[in-house]
């Protein structure tokens, strides 16, 4: 069998350059704000930048119901080296999923296999803002890998070991580069599904029978899949839309999600320390907000954030020269020079300065 003879069908080269042109720009944007060129071409482009581009952002989907995110995601992808490992990923699939189930089909299953698996990381709470193709692109292997007529062993051989390798790394990657990007394994996964989905439905139209061990084996994964999710969403998908909704600046919105994720983990110092911080920001319930600042810096008496929330906490609370102590431990300790620190440290002194003048005017004869 001939694959791939002849011009490349025009739906391939389509996203190809439209994705291509729309990740240059959102770098060369990323770029000339953060002075990092580089680092946004490679890397990462910042979230806030693919949020405002059309990103599935948590916030906005499931807070703001914008669903039309789920679509426009797959058009992005967080930097240079993203889109490359996507396009040749789906170049090379492509012609194999054209020549199994046909152009119009293997658009189909790109198409449903994204937006699916956009979906199951958005809601396993996977990331704050969820961009790129690739469970399109696992959903094409589905196709190629099962439809055994249209495709040789080799390939199908190959195409598995390449599935395996990228879920392994999905693993591995936040152990060997914690500040790095996120492959979105659970979106990989829901994306396979769709495209097992595709061909299984295909087969079973066309034979009028039940498929052997495919059934079962698809059936499994979706089943396993449909539990990583829902777990995922239990423990991650809280914390994940609430502290996602500070760094909008929506404290009042993002209290509800951060006492959700809490009370799953009481024990976790850093979602204690999250829900006191968006207590102090909303000015409400600034009692609870003390103790939950005070447990968490108890388990790690030198982190710097915990050293800030517990002095903004006592600041808001009136107690301002403790507030203040702590806050500027909080500046020696931070190797992120988090300009929140020093806006939260002077807010405190301009507190000490007002009681100051006030004391002062009512000592006034």
């Amino acid at each position: 069998m001939t694959i791939g003879t002849g011009s490349r069908p025009t739906f391939l080269w389509l996203v190809t350059g439209v994705t291509g042109v729309i990740v240059g720009f959102l770098a060369w944007d990323d770029g000339s704000r953060s002075q990092d060129s580089l680092a946004a071409w490679i890397s990462m482009i910042d979230a806030v930048v693919l949020s405002r581009a059309g990103g599935a952002d948590v916030a906005s989907i499931w807070i703001d119901q914008q669903w039309w995110r789920l679509a426009t995601a797959c058009l992005l992808h967080g930097g240079l080296f993203h889109w490359l490992v996507n396009i040749i990923s789906l170049h090379a699939l492509w012609p194999w999923s054209v020549a199994a189930v046909g152009q119009g089909r293997s658009v189909g299953v790109l198409i449903s296999g994204g937006i699916v698996a956009t979906l199951a990381s958005s809601y396993a709470g996977e990331g704050a803002v969820v961009v790129g193709l690739s469970g399109g692109l696992f959903a094409l292997a589905a196709v190629v890998v099962n439809e055994r007529g249209g495709v040789c062993a080799e390939v199908r051989r190959q195409v598995v070991t390449a599935v395996v390798v990228c879920m392994v790394a999905g693993w591995v990657l936040p152990m060997v580069w914690a500040s790095g990007p996120r492959l979105a394994n659970t979106g990989h996964a829901a994306g396979w599904v769709v495209g097992g989905v595709w061909v299984l439905g295909l087969e079973r139209s066309a034979t009028g029978r039940r498929m052997d061990g495919r059934v079962a084996l698809h059936l499994g994964v979706a089943g396993a899949t449909l539990a990583v999710v829902l777990s995922s969403h239990g423990t991650l998908f809280s914390s994940t839309l609430g502290l996602h909704l500070l760094q909008q600046g929506r404290p009042l919105v993002a209290v509800g999600p951060l006492e959700d994720s809490y009370q799953r983990r009481p024990e976790a110092p850093e979602r204690a320390n999250a829900l006191a911080y968006a207590l102090a920001l909303t000015g409400e319930r600034l009692d609870e907000a003390s103790v939950l600042s005070a447990n968490a810096l108890s388990q790690d008496p030198k982190n710097s954030s915990y050293l800030d929330t517990r002095g903004w906490v006592l600041c808001r609370l009136g107690e301002v020269e403790r507030g203040l102590r702590l806050l500027g431990e909080a500046r020696t300790l931070d190797q992120s020079e988090d300009p929140t620190i020093q806006e939260h440290l002077q807010s405190c002194a301009g507190a000490v300065l007002v009681r100051a003048v006030d004391a002062g005017q009512s000592a006034t004869p």
